[in-house]
């Protein structure tokens, strides 16, 4: 059951997407010997992206990526997601 909010209230919903930085030779790494560690990593991004624009289409607030604790540091600015 879906439950209306009040006029002038914003969502306080909120979906958190963890994951890795899609980093050559840090992610995927039982696909490298198939796809090579630029080959991984592309598809690891891809999955990411897949994932966040599933996230904002569910419409359930706004989306936040949150860097898994082994990753690499951040080298993008994919912290925070909207819907348009």
């Amino acid at each position: 059951e879906r439950h209306a909010m009040s006029p002038g209230i914003a969502n306080p919903t909120r979906i958190l997407v963890f994951a890795k930085a899609p980093v050559s030779g840090r992610v995927k790494t039982r696909l490298i010997p198939a796809l090579g560690a630029p080959g991984a990593a592309r598809l690891a991004r891809h999955l990411l992206d897949h994932a966040l624009a599933q996230a904002l289409a569910a419409g359930g607030g706004a989306v936040e990526l949150s860097p898994a604790r082994t990753s690499a540091p951040r080298t993008g600015p994919l912290t925070h997601c909207r819907p348009a």
